[in-house]
């Protein structure tokens, strides 16, 4: 999305934007009309919302929140931006995130606060947070780790042993321990 140098941590790029959203409305629309409903970055997370046309009307209540988690809070390098939204009668919220990085277990915590700072500063119009929402949409870079060594984790994805390297899914973890992302549901998750 963006380079993350000093300058871009600090400055919005309106035509960065600007040129994301006509790739990504030429990319969807090909066989379908899709209108933006709106858009949101915070340095390298972005996040765009489309619709196909015929639902347009059906969209109310449009609104946007971000937080920085970057530097203790100061930057936006680290974050999440959300866009929160009524779509016919159910209100809908979308967060894409970057979270902390690293393989320390301070790396493992400050990810997990990271979702917690996210969840508890977020909020939109008409005193709305994200657990308001009858469905919450969470994307992004969550920088959860799988905890093993490279050289097996490696091997064990070139076997197709998929349940060792989700027994060791820092994230499926930190759920079943209630650290985060406690209410949400993940797809199920398998690859060729």
């Amino acid at each position: 999305m963006v380079d993350l140098t000093a300058s871009n941590i600090l400055l919005y790029n309106d035509q960065q934007i600007a040129l994301w959203t006509r790739f990504l409305k030429n990319l969807i629309s090909r066989d379908h009309e899709y209108v933006l409903i709106s858009s949101t970055q915070l340095v390298g997370v972005s996040l765009f919302i489309f619709s196909l046309s015929i639902h347009v009307d059906h969209i109310t209540e449009v609104s946007i929140s971000s937080v920085k988690t970057g530097l203790g809070g100061t930057t936006g390098n680290k974050g999440g931006v959300a866009i929160s939204m009524k779509l016919y009668a159910s209100k809908l919220c979308f967060i894409c995130s970057h979270f902390a990085a690293g393989n320390s277990l301070n790396n493992l915590n400050q990810r997990n606060q990271d979702y917690i700072d996210i969840c508890d500063q977020l909020s939109f119009d008409r005193d709305a947070t994200i657990f308001s929402h009858d469905i919450v949409f969470w994307l992004g870079d969550l920088n959860y780790r799988i905890n093993l060594p490279y050289e097996e984790t490696r091997y064990f994805s070139t076997k197709n042993t998929l349940r060792v390297l989700l027994d060791q899914d820092q994230l499926l973890f930190c759920q079943s321990k209630k650290k985060a992302f406690t209410d949400f549901k993940e797809g199920v998750i398998k690859f060729p």
